[in-house]
């Protein structure tokens, strides 16, 4: 249960999307915690992620949490890498916002990047929990 990138996506998307199993005998590996975000207190202290790579740290800030169901949301493309036009983008973060189960005043502009995570949920085969976080730091 390696933490994966999307195929679509590079470390240039404007949308990273990764893919991490929850793991139900450790609530702390992999996207595990990642559930701890679903309440608006856990949300508030734990809304940083930070994503190294080889030759650089970036830091995003979380803004959106919500379910998706991949039975029936088939058609919802949540883990788009590029987008045609900033309306798309923008239309894209919009959705992401008024699915999420946390307040966040974050704003985001066209010129943003996203990191979108994914994890599954116990006992659910038909949900994901999605995790979206906007860009605000490149070391």
């Amino acid at each position: 249960g390696t933490v994966f990138m999307d195929m679509d996506c590079s470390v240039d998307s404007k949308n990273i999307t990764m893919y991490g199993h929850y793991v139900y005998y450790d609530e702390n590996a992999k996207f595990s915690p990642l559930h701890l975000l679903k309440e608006q207190d856990s949300f508030d202290e734990n809304s940083i992620i930070t994503f190294q790579l080889k030759d650089e740290i970036r830091t995003y800030e979380v803004f959106a949490v919500y379910y998706y169901d991949w039975e029936k949301e088939a058609g919802y493309f949540y883990q788009t890498a590029d987008f045609q036009t900033d309306e798309g983008f923008l239309r894209h973060v919009r959705k992401a916002k008024e699915r999420s189960m946390i307040e966040s005043n974050l704003e985001i502009t066209a010129e943003d990047h996203l990191l979108t995570l994914q994890t599954c949920v116990r006992n659910r085969s038909d949900l994901r929990l999605i995790v979206v976080a906007k860009e605000i730091e490149r070391k």
